[in-house]
């Protein structure tokens, strides 16, 4: 389960864990997804990632499952 929230246009913070353990920043690229700061994100979370961006544009108060 992870949260999802939008910082800016096209940068989110993703939270998964328990408290700010699990945060990772990342940014919506034309191409995928980039990690700009926090954990690191193998590329296959970041496909995983990609599509849940896609149906939340502006993030979930809830959690989402992965």
């Amino acid at each position: 389960m992870i949260q999802l929230r939008q910082v800016s246009r096209y940068v989110y913070d993703v939270f998964a864990g328990i408290g700010f353990s699990g945060w990772t920043r990342v940014r919506k690229q034309p191409w995928g997804i980039q990690v700009i700061g926090g954990n690191y994100l193998s590329r296959q979370d970041c496909k995983r990632l990609d599509p849940l961006i896609l149906q939340h544009p502006h993030g979930s108060v809830e959690p989402l499952e992965v």
